[in-house]
């Protein structure tokens, strides 16, 4: 078994490491900030990982999150940008991501966005009826087999 892991905190990181644990509105922050002071209180990585927190985290995720802080404080705690899912679409005018966004969006977002304007036009009986091909216009009994059965 591995030893277990002895920090040595300066006085100002515990001071920092609570500030965050108590005030931040970031949860995930607090939860990091609570790992990494339950470690440097004296507990083994295991029972903060199991027992410790809110929620059970991997033995790994907890000890990252101790080395982060130590190779470079309780700011390194905070989530990168450009970390996640980047977003599959977003909606014109939210600014966020390229497909969908800015003034005229794709080709495809105008042509769904024209036929749902004739669909809504033509519905409503402003329009133009909507035309389906050659069937368009005939009459249920034109459309019968030759047979006679239906």
């Amino acid at each position: 078994m591995a030893p277990p892991l002895v920090l040595h905190v300066r006085r100002e990181q515990v001071t920092e490491l609570q500030q965050l644990r108590d005030h931040d509105p970031t949860p995930y922050l607090r939860e990091k900030a609570a790992a990494i002071l339950q470690v440097a209180s004296g507990q083994s990585l295991r029972a903060v990982a199991a027992t410790g927190l809110l929620r059970p985290r991997r033995r790994e995720t907890i000890a990252t999150w101790v080395q982060r802080s130590l190779a470079e404080g309780p700011a390194r705690l905070r989530v990168r940008s450009g970390r996640g899912r980047k977003p599959a679409f977003s909606p014109p005018g939210h600014g966020g991501g390229t497909r969908g966004a800015g003034s005229g969006g794709p080709p495809l977002a105008a042509a769904v966005r024209a036929g749902a304007q004739s669909l809504a036009l033509a519905r409503s009986g402003v329009g133009p009826p909507l035309a389906a091909g050659p069937r368009a216009g005939q009459d249920l009994a034109d459309r019968a087999p030759a047979g006679g059965a239906v």
